[in-house]
């Protein structure tokens, strides 16, 4: 599955335990990769905690791990040890605890019976829960080809900041950086420029494909001026030319 379209779960103030589960076909995997190293799915903010898995079936996986919660987005959890595949069918999966829109799908062209969800330990498919979808999840593989994927890809995207503010008056911005490309991230750095003042934030981790950063600059203030001022978020990765540098860059007008 690729980008979440939407997401689910049921908001009564309560925790509640779901889990997400995406058959891979293993012939077809098979052909691309040779071991499974992680998984990254997209979880909504409302996460306490959780773990991502692996089994031959979705009511019994065979590797679990846990992994920290971070901010809702994509989360990417390696492997302690690497999954040989061997051709036959395996699914991909997370359990969290959590209350409100914690489960992210995409919409699909048909319902599938690869998708199944769990909801307090019972299991269906997902396409009678949500109609025509697909997990928001996916398994990171090695031994693949992919040569002809985008290199160098950053995104910077989910950007936050009033719409209105005041001359002189400190202005809170943040933002998402994700990493859309195939090779790992160097050293990246997202600046924000708001009228003639900027800031600037290194990101502090490498980047996987597909892991995102969120970013909370530091305190700028609105610059003296009247009516509309132009805002910028770029991110930008030391001595690297990107695939497509179009989604590079957000702009906004306060």
């Amino acid at each position: 599955s690729g980008m979440h379209g939407y997401t689910m779960g049921i908001t009564d103030g309560r925790d509640h335990t779901y889990s997400a589960a995406s058959m891979l076909d293993g012939i077809d995997l098979y052909e691309k990769a040779k071991y499974i190293v992680g998984i990254r799915a997209y979880i909504g903010d409302e996460v306490k905690n959780g773990c991502v898995w692996v089994g031959e079936d979705y009511e019994n996986p065979t590797y679990t791990q846990e992994f920290t919660y971070k901010q809702g987005g994509w989360q990417y959890v390696m492997f302690d040890e690497a999954i040989k595949l061997n051709k036959q069918d395996i699914y991909i999966g997370y359990t969290v605890t959590g209350e409100g829109s914690v489960l992210a799908a995409e919409s699909a062209s048909k319902a599938h019976k690869t998708e199944w969800i769990c909801l307090e330990g019972q299991w269906q498919l997902l396409s009678k829960a949500a109609g025509k979808a697909l997990w928001s999840i996916q398994a990171i593989v090695t031994g693949g080809d992919y040569k002809d994927e985008n290199q160098h890809d950053l995104v910077v995207e989910c950007v936050t900041m009033p719409k209105r503010v005041t001359s002189g008056e400190p202005i809170n911005v943040t933002c998402e950086v994700r990493n859309a490309g195939i090779k790992q991230t160097g050293t990246v750095e997202v600046e924000c420029v708001i009228g003639g003042s900027s800031v600037s934030v290194t990101v502090p981790e490498k980047l996987m494909n597909g892991q995102s950063a969120f970013i909370t600059f530091p305190v700028i203030s609105a610059p003296n001026a009247g009516g509309s001022v132009e805002a910028s978020v770029i991110a930008t990765e030391a001595g690297v030319t990107e695939d497509r540098e179009a989604d590079n860059t957000v702009k906004k007008t306060l």
